[in-house]
């Protein structure tokens, strides 16, 4: 697994989370799954397309992005605003 060298939100999705309670066809457990993405400094969800419910991922990445931006123009407000070694 490469080693993180950015401060990006990240995320494990599992997905079918709908045939969980069907004998034999989950692969990985939920404890399994969290423990990784624990590991790994991720986000950990399980999903559902039949069920309509796959939109918390992305929405989770979507605030995390929103407050590091806030962040950072926060603590650059007044001063110029370095975004890829470009001044602003």
């Amino acid at each position: 697994w490469p080693t993180r060298r950015t401060s990006l939100p990240g995320v494990v999705v599992a997905n079918k989370k709908d045939l969980g309670g069907e004998v034999g066809r989950r692969v990985v457990s939920r404890d399994k799954g969290e423990a990784f993405a624990e590991a790994h400094g991720l986000q950990y969800f399980e999903t559902s397309a039949l069920e309509g419910d796959y939109e918390a991922p992305f929405r989770w990445i979507a605030g995390q992005f929103a407050a590091k931006y806030e962040d950072t123009v926060a603590a650059h407000a007044g001063g110029p605003l370095e975004l890829g070694g470009a001044a602003f």
